[in-house]
C-alpha cells in the first residue's frame, strides 16, 4: 500500500508485537485492546513517515517496513550530514506532535476515548524520547554520530565515541529494566548493548583487519540478499541490497548485482517505476532489458517507451516487448 506516496509494507511479525503489546488491555477490555493495537500501529507508521516524507523531499525513494522491532524507513542514501540529521530528527518530531494533538484532544473526551487518547500520548512520548536515547541504530544514536564527527571529521574516533556513549546508555537502561522487572526493556536495550560493544570491538581492530572484516560483512549482505529473493522474501532482498549499496567498499560486479537484485524484486512486488530506474543502472543484460520493457508497458509511460526502443538494449527485448513498446509511443502522438 502507498501512504502519502510512500510504498508502505507490513509483516506478520508486526501483528505479532502489536498482539504482544496489546495482550493486556484485549483482556479487560476488547474494544480498548483493538484500539490500543491500532493506535501503537499509527504511532510507530507516523514515525517512520516522518523520516519518509523527509526523505521524499530529498529525493531519496524511501520505503516503509513495519516489522517485529517496530518499522523501518528504507532510502537511498545520502553524502549531506545536514540532510541525514533532517531526515533523523523527523521520526520522533512526529510523535511528539502527535502527542500533543492526543492530549488536546483528551480534554474533550471522556470514558473509553479519554483513556485512549491518554494512552497515545503516553505512548508517542515514550515513543519519541526513546528513539532520541544515543544507541546505535536509534535516531538518537545517529545524531550523535552526526555531531561526533563535527567535532572529529577524520578517522574513527567520531565512530568510537558514538559506540562507546551508545553502550554505556544501553547497558544503563538494560539494568534498569532489570530493576523494575520490565522484560521488554530489558530485552531491547540488552540487544542493544551487545550491537554496540560488537561496534566497538570492530573499530580496536587492526586497520588491515578494519579493512577486510566490511568487505567481508558485505559481501555477506549480498549473499543473503540474493538468499532472500531466492526464497522469495523480496522485501528483505530489497532492504538487504539497500544496505549493502550503501557501503563503499563493494566492487563493480557486486554493486551490477545489487542492482539486478533490487530491480528484480521490484518487478516481483509490481513496483514498476523502481523495477524500471533500478534495471536503467545496468544495462547491457537480456535480463536488466526485459525487465526494463516490461516495467515500462506496466507504466504505459511513453517517453520511457520512446527512449528505451532508440537504446542498444532494446535488441535484447522481446518481439512482443517491442511492439507492445511500438504500440503504446503510437498511442500518444
Amino acid at each position: 500500500m502507498n501512504v502519502l506516496g510512500i510504498p508502505v509494507s507490513v509483516s506478520f511479525s508486526h501483528v505479532i508485537l502489536l498482539l504482544f503489546l496489546g495482550l493486556q488491555t484485549l483482556r479487560v477490555n476488547q474494544a480498548m485492546g483493538i484500539g490500543v493495537m491500532l493506535l501503537l500501529s499509527f504511532s510507530i507508521l507516523l514515525h517512520e513517515l516522518g523520516h519518509g516524507l523527509m526523505c521524499a523531499r530529498y529525493g531519496l525513494h524511501p520505503r516503509i517496513v513495519l516489522g517485529g522491532l517496530g518499522g523501518v524507513c528504507l532510502h537511498q542514501p545520502t553524502s549531506s550530514q545536514a540532510r541525514q540529521l533532517w531526515i533523523t530528527i523527523a521520526g520522533p518530531a512526529m510523535n511528539f506532535l502527535l502527542a500533543i494533538i492526543m492530549y488536546l484532544g483528551a480534554q474533550y473526551a471522556d470514558g473509553m476515548l479519554w483513556r485512549l487518547m491518554m494512552a497515545g500520548f503516553q505512548w508517542n512520548i515514550l515513543l519519541g524520547v526513546y528513539n532520541l536515547l544515543p544507541v546505535q541504530p536509534l535516531d538518537g544514536g545517529t545524531i550523535t554520530l552526526i555531531a561526533a564527527k563535527r567535532v572529529w571529521p577524520k578517522g574513527q574516533r567520531a565512530e568510537r565515541f558514538a559506540y562507546r556513549l551508545g553502550f554505556g546508555v544501553a547497558l544503563a537502561v538494560a539494568c534498569y529494566g532489570l530493576a523494575i522487572g520490565d522484560q521488554l526493556i530489558l530485552l531491547v536495550m540488552g540487544f542493544a548493548a551487545y550491537g554496540n560493544w560488537t561496534g566497538m570491538k570492530e573499530l580496536g581492530q587492526s586497520p588491515t583487519a578494519r579493512s577486510e572484516q566490511p568487505h567481508q560483512s558485505v559481501r555477506m549482505l549480498v549473499k543473503k540478499a540474493r538468499e532472500a529473493f531466492d526464497q522469495g522474501d523480496f522485501d528483505s532482498a530489497s532492504r538487504l541490497c539497500h544496505q549493502a549499496r550503501a557501503e563503499p567498499l563493494l566492487s563493480e560486479d557486486e554493486l551490477r548485482h545489487v542492482w539486478q537484485i533490487l530491480s528484480l524484486s521490484a518487478a516481483r512486488q509490481r513496483q514498476w517505476a523502481d523495477a524500471a530506474r533500478y534495471a536503467q543502472r545496468v544495462r547491457g543484460s537480456a535480463d536488466m532489458a526485459r525487465v526494463e520493457a516490461v516495467s515500462i508497458i506496466a507504466l504505459a509511460e511513453a517517453s520511457l517507451a520512446r527512449e528505451f526502443l532508440r537504446s542498444d538494449v532494446a535488441d535484447y527485448a522481446s518481439p512482443q516487448q517491442l511492439e507492445s513498446l511500438r504500440r503504446l509511443t503510437r498511442s500518444t502522438q
